[in-house]
């Protein structure tokens, strides 16, 4: 992305010319930190083979922590989350937009945690005024709140324009609550899309969407709900999205052979 006009800021034509000097290495995550199996700051501890009660126990701490009690709420209803910056970057905007039309159609809720510039707050906080039941806004930041929504979630939602690697996709993977990503930079490279082919490969972890559009996002989550509606696939997705390894032994591993090969 960096080697093109629309993310090279003017270095792209230098950085094509040195572009076989470029590589690429992902960011990690701490495990003794996000690590579903050990999290301190979850309800509930579980692993990728025993999950479900674990997850329950964490989405009722949640909404416990939120003072809130979704309308309707049950097994059939998926809860999307987020956590960040409610800045352009991470396609809030894009959240809001979709987020009025899935409501207007299925029943689903959202949990949204963060701050940020104050034009996004008043987005969010007018979806949460139309919507009580279903949309829950936390305006600032909470290292418990932002670990139970990673483990209480069904889908994680990261619309961003631009992501350099991200850690929530990361984080999400990790604790089996697929991430719902815009294709670019890390997100790209980490989250694999529940495409036919994928999921009966076994290789889908997420959804996947390829335009920064509110109406991208949209059909992005008609999917994720499509995908939560068809449990022996969504589970599957669960599954081997807690497979992948993202910790940093992996990362710092490929940064000293770079440095082995550089001397």
């Amino acid at each position: 992305e960096i080697l093109t006009p629309a993310f090279g800021n003017g270095m792209d034509g230098v950085l094509r010319h040195h572009s076989h000097k470029l590589r690429g290495i992902l960011n990690g995550l701490d495990p003794d930190i996000w690590n579903p199996a050990t999290d301190t700051f979850l309800a509930g501890n579980y692993t990728a083979r025993k999950r479900e009660a674990g997850r329950r126990t964490n989405r009722d701490a949640l909404y416990e922590e939120l003072e809130w009690q979704p309308s309707g709420n049950d097994t059939r209803q998926p809860l999307f989350g987020s956590v960040g910056r409610l800045t352009e970057q991470k396609g809030i905007d894009l959240l809001t937009q979709a987020a009025v039309r899935l409501l207007g159609q299925l029943k689903a809720c959202f949990v949204v945690i963060g701050d940020g510039e104050q034009e996004y707050i008043d987005q969010l906080l007018e979806l949460q005024t139309r919507y009580p039941g279903l949309v829950r806004v936390y305006i600032g930041y909470s290292e418990r709140l932002a670990h139970l929504v990673e483990a209480a979630a069904d889908f994680f939602v990261m619309p961003s324009r631009f992501e350099p690697c991200g850690l929530n996709q990361l984080y999400s993977l990790c604790y089996g609550t697929p991430p719902v990503v815009h294709h670019t930079g890390g997100l790209a490279d980490t989250v694999v899309d529940a495409t036919e082919d994928n999921l009966e490969n076994g290789t889908a972890t997420g959804v996947v969407f390829h335009e920064p559009t509110a109406d991208a996002l949209h059909v992005a989550l008609l999917r994720a709900t499509a995908l939560f509606n068809h449990p022996q696939h969504w589970r599957r997705v669960q599954q081997t999205a807690m497979q992948q390894d993202f910790g940093w032994q992996e990362s710092a591993q490929q940064y000293l052979s770079m440095y082995e090969e550089l001397v």
